[in-house]
């Protein structure tokens, strides 16, 4: 039987330390997809399979190779995060500052125009992942807090949200945002109580709030049927995009999604270049086109 590549080995013995360092089983099963991802395109390229020989050029060659795919930001981020992390551990002297060096663009942020937001929740049939897609577009609400948001946080005036690290906001609800939700209200008020506002009704008849994950999975087989690619993620930054293209002011933006400094929602948005010529439309004419 032909010796396993001294990669196989090392990464082993990587997420044992991990696991060892009692890591939850979540992490380390993103750990081991990340790595599998970085070994099978090591392996199509003819890059050395031993980590202690991978040089500087072949994480920028993977980094950019996930760019050219279109993966997304956080993608982007965490595979080179991992795989610097994984050739630390090998002991591997070349790639030591080439994290100084990486940046992860800001600028491939993936958002929805109007018209695709709007057709993406009018053919949502199913009415909890309805309620749940008009709290993200509508509000702006990260996923775990659309599945923690109580009835008893919720008026028809405003909604209290507890985000990171239990920074609590609040968010006017208007006439339009209820009228998107009346769909799944209607759903929910003909069945048993539950204390979660987005819930679903399991094949026993009691009603069950849903998980992070379960929402996700929801969203992306929704997403899959549809043929539009997105999750609720996206429909976050569509939130923050809409209402910074039609003049929010950006500090205010800040406070509604709940951002901890004006720097993440500036990344948020995804600032590009034709942003920047249309600011500079704004600027004055100081000699009032003397020459």
């Amino acid at each position: 039987m032909p010796r396993a590549p001294v990669w196989k080995e090392k990464q082993s013995q990587y997420l044992q330390r991990c696991s060892d360092r009692l890591l939850s089983e979540n992490t380390l099963k993103n750990y081991r997809k990340q790595l599998n991802y970085c070994f099978r395109y090591a392996v199509a390229e003819n890059w050395p399979l031993n980590p202690q020989k991978i040089e500087p050029h072949h994480i920028r060659e993977i980094y950019y190779h996930m760019v050219d795919e279109g993966a997304s930001t956080a993608k982007q981020r965490e595979y080179t995060k991992t795989l610097l992390r994984f050739l630390k551990f090998c002991q591997n002297r070349s790639c030591e500052e080439i994290e100084l060096r990486i940046t992860v663009s800001r600028t491939r942020v993936n958002w929805l125009s109007e018209e695709d937001v709007a057709s993406v929740i009018s053919s949502a049939d199913y009415p909890p992942l309805r309620g749940a897609l008009v709290l993200m577009a509508y509000c702006g609400l990260r996923r775990d807090e659309v599945v923690t948001l109580r009835r008893s946080n919720i008026r028809m005036d405003q909604l209290k949200i507890a985000g990171k690290g239990r920074k609590e906001r609040i968010i006017p609800l208007d006439r339009p945002f209820w009228a998107a939700m009346q769909p799944y209200t209607d759903w929910a008020d003909a069945r048993p109580r539950t204390d979660f506002f987005i819930s679903y009704q399991h094949l026993n008849r009691n009603m069950y709030g849903y998980t992070p994950d379960g929402l996700g999975a929801l969203i992306w087989r929704f997403a899959k049927e549809a043929g539009v690619t997105f999750t609720g993620h996206t429909l976050r930054r569509s939130f923050g995009r809409h209402l910074y293209k039609r003049g929010c002011p950006i500090a205010e933006l800040q406070r509604l999604m709940g951002h901890a400094s004006l720097d993440m929602t500036i990344r948020y948005l995804g600032i590009g270049a034709e942003d920047i010529a249309h600011a500079m439309t704004f600027r004055p004419d100081y000699l009032g086109g003397v020459k």
